[in-house]
């Protein structure tokens, strides 16, 4: 769920902040091979956590082109609070996934 705040009219700024739920469906590593030799693809399902859960901030800016039209720019980033490590798999080892999104779009009105 995303919820927000929207500034301005024709030009707009805006911060939106959401919870993010992830399920794994796999976990794989591929290990390169050395001299010639053959990669090597280690599956690491079983270690890790099948549930994560995440913050997102989100900060933006947009032109209204006509009244049920604008484009806009953004940028958001996204933390866990959750490890991805399975603790009983490796106490010590703590994962959390990260991400940086930069958005350019066209957004449209489709009722009043």
């Amino acid at each position: 769920i995303k919820m927000g705040y929207k500034f301005g009219n024709k030009f707009f700024g805006f911060i939106n902040a959401a919870g993010v739920p992830a399920f794994l469906t796999d976990a794989q590593t591929i290990v390169p091979g050395f001299n010639g030799g053959q990669e090597t693809t280690i599956d690491f399902t079983r270690q890790a956590e099948k549930y994560d859960f995440s913050g997102m901030l989100e900060l933006g800016c947009g032109y209204k082109v006509q009244d049920k039209t604008w484009i806009f720019a953004s940028t958001s980033f996204q933390h866990s609070f959750t490890n991805a490590a399975k603790t009983t798999f490796s106490p010590n080892t703590k994962i959390y996934h990260n991400g940086l999104t930069f958005s350019l779009g066209v957004k449209f009105k489709l009722a009043n």
